[in-house]
């Protein structure tokens, strides 16, 4: 494999841009005077053609014109692909190794009603530049959400849209699929948008991310299934990130489903060094998959829904992060994830409800190993922070990385959370999977405390706090001994939870709910401790504090950057917290409880969107760590009852 790359790089010529610009080139993807000057999309490298390629056999057009769409090979193609064939099919063999690209031809399709009026109502959604906006949408999108999982590449993003705006300007009709994205951009910034910037809108928030996003998936529609491109799979690829942070997991799953099929449809499942492509091009579509790749995974694995990837067919490459700048690139927590991703389906199934001491400690083992390959900036005991400041994105994934390790440390611990259990070796594993959960409650707390205001809404952070609270309360009414040996810290733990959900209920539509149900299941959980009538004339309130540390903080210091309203503003109260929680530490948060609860009954709730639906519709009897979805419905009922 070395041999032939060097002898690859050594016929190779310099890159176009640097030819033309008479600059030495280094001759590596990215080169770099390209990567320099930011403009690693322009870096190109063109092989000249051979002789045999230049000589036409008789009967050939030699014209200018479009030979694609009237070659005998593509029109074959064609019938293959009208057929249902993939282009990896072995049939394909048979087109001379001529590789067909699926794509349609947007110009035409936008003179064809109904669509050519959608586009123009479309466009109509998106206010002149002249008035900052959709310029500011696009600014906040690059700069405070494109870096969560780093779809669109800046660079040449903002090209495309100085074309989209030139085409806007000049009244022609703009790209169909690349409106859609750009929609889809302007749905996703506004959800993260500050106060400063909502002040300015003259439309609600809610209302206007829902309006962009409701146009594009319509305007979408216009794209039938296989005839799409890139920017359409990172649109839809896009579309799920809004469903996400609208916390209606569903809907992201089925949106993820057909954003894989039509990255398949592309060839993205599988690497391929020939053909047309520019290494810009296949970066770009090793970066989409590896989102895919990573996304799927990750919902197969914390929600028990069914893995549609199927790794065990093609390989497809890691992205480069040289592109970006090296180690400061934001797909470097992409790479890591898929090479945790790796590392996993290679030993364990996805399924992996019941599994045996020997292996959890393997699989321990595995995330051991995965954290140790982390770079310095994001190490787990010592980190390098003398960049933070600079680069606050690395302060995100430094977080993001720590939460997802011990996510995934508590995964095979949760099926012996919710059963009951008969051997020493059994209860150590449910204390072990305490004792993660415990750890994970203030990694998250620490994570939110550096998203807010602005990333407040961020979808993973508030699975995490409410999964995690609700595995906590699951062990206690398996094990009755955790009240006895660790029933303060369990009790300060979901009190913090259903504390940080409470303040976030009036940003993030999936707190709300999710708050309540917590509440019902600690009350249950926890009922032993307290026998007391809870008095519902006293409310305190466990507050979320700004760092890992549990400490006092004012109530104002928490809400004040919040715009929505909150659930506790009709109390008058304090809040307390306390570094060291006496015996009775379980009445304290009960009355919290209890009174915060009261306070919930006054709003009628909506629909359970961020957890317990998603378990209800994939719920399986014979997994264990499904019990506990089981559980949280049940007591969703109940709430709808008072309400």
């Amino acid at each position: 494999m070395k041999s032939c790359s060097a002898e690859t790089k050594s016929i190779r010529l310099a890159c176009t841009e640097c030819r033309r610009r008479k600059q030495k080139c280094s001759r590596d993807w990215p080169c770099n005077p390209c990567q320099q000057r930011n403009a690693a999309s322009r870096c190109r490298f063109h092989h000249e053609p051979r002789l045999r390629d230049l000589i036409k056999p008789e009967g050939v057009s030699r014209s200018s014109g479009d030979d694609r769409a009237e070659t005998p090979t593509d029109q074959l193609g064609s019938a293959f692909r009208h057929l249902g064939y993939m282009p990896s099919h072995h049939l394909s063999d048979i087109l001379t190794g001529v590789e067909t690209i699926a794509s349609t031809d947007t110009a035409k399709l936008c003179l064809m009603s109904p669509w050519a009026s959608k586009l123009e109502r479309a466009l109509q959604i998106l206010p002149p530049r002249s008035l900052t906006r959709p310029d500011s949408l696009v600014w906040g999108f690059l700069h405070h959400v494109n870096f969560h999982y780093y779809i669109i590449y800046p660079s040449s993003f903002l090209e495309q849209y100085q074309t989209f705006c030139t085409d806007r300007t000049e009244n022609r009709l703009p790209d169909l699929q690349w409106t859609c994205l750009l929609l889809e951009v302007c749905a996703c910034a506004t959800q993260f948008l500050d106060s400063g910037d909502q002040r300015d809108l003259c439309s609600p928030v809610q209302a206007l991310t829902e309006r962009y996003h409701d146009t594009a998936r319509d305007l979408g529609s216009a794209v039938r299934p296989g005839l799409g491109h890139l920017v359409h799979v990172q649109y839809l690829l896009l579309s799920c990130y809004w469903y996400k942070t609208e916390a209606r997991l569903r809907e992201s799953w089925y949106v993820l489903g057909a954003s894989i099929r039509e990255a398949q449809e592309l060839g993205m499942h599988e690497e391929c060094e020939n053909g047309p492509r520019s290494e810009f091009e296949r970066e770009m579509r090793r970066r989409v998959w590896c989102v895919l790749n990573v996304w799927d995974w990750q919902l197969a694995s914390f929600l028990s829904r069914p893995s549609i990837i199927c790794r065990a067919d093609g390989c497809v490459g890691l992205p480069n992060p040289a592109l970006d700048g090296g180690v400061l690139s934001a797909v470097v927590p992409l790479k890591l994830q898929s090479d945790l991703i790796d590392r996993l389906t290679r030993r364990y199934s996805m399924a992996d409800g019941n599994m045996d001491p020997p292996e959890i400690h393997e699989y321990q083992q595995e995330i051991e190993a995965w954290i140790a390959t982390f770079p310095r900036i994001y190490d787990r005991d010592s980190p390098d922070t003398s960049m933070d400041k600079t680069h606050p994105r690395i302060v995100f994934h430094r977080h993001y990385l720590q939460t997802l390790s011990l996510a995934m440390s508590l995964r095979p611990f949760k099926s012996y959370m919710t059963r009951p259990l008969d051997t020493d070796t059994k209860l150590r594993l449910r204390n072990d999977g305490v004792e993660i959960c415990l750890r994970l409650v203030e990694e998250v707390r620490a994570f939110l405390a550096s998203l807010h205001p602005r990333d407040s809404r961020f979808h993973f952070t508030l699975f995490i706090t409410f999964d995690t609270a609700a595995f906590l309360c699951s062990a206690i009414l398996q094990d009755g001994s955790l009240i006895s040996s660790r029933g303060e810290e369990i009790s300060h733990a979901i009190g913090s939870a259903v504390a940080v959900l409470s303040q976030l209920s009036g940003v993030a539509k999936a707190a709300k709910p999710s708050h309540s149900l917590l509440c019902r299941l600690f009350q249950r959980a926890t009922g032993s401790l307290a026998t007391v009538p809870v008095p519902t004339s006293r409310v305190r309130e466990t507050a979320m504090a700004t760092d890992c540390s549990p400490r006092s903080c004012s109530r104002d210091a928490l809400t004040s950057s919040f715009d929505g309203p909150s659930q506790l503003d009709g109390a008058q109260t304090t809040i307390q917290t306390t570094t060291t929680l006496g015996p009775q530490s379980s009445q304290v948060v009960l009355e919290a409880l209890a009174s915060i609860d009261h306070l919930a009954t006054i709003h009628r709730l909506e629909p359970p969107v961020l957890f317990p639906q998603t378990m209800s519709a994939s719920y399986d009897s014979s997994n264990p760590a499904c019990h506990i979805g089981k559980e949280i419905l049940r007591h969703y009922a109940e709430v709808q009852h008072l309400v």
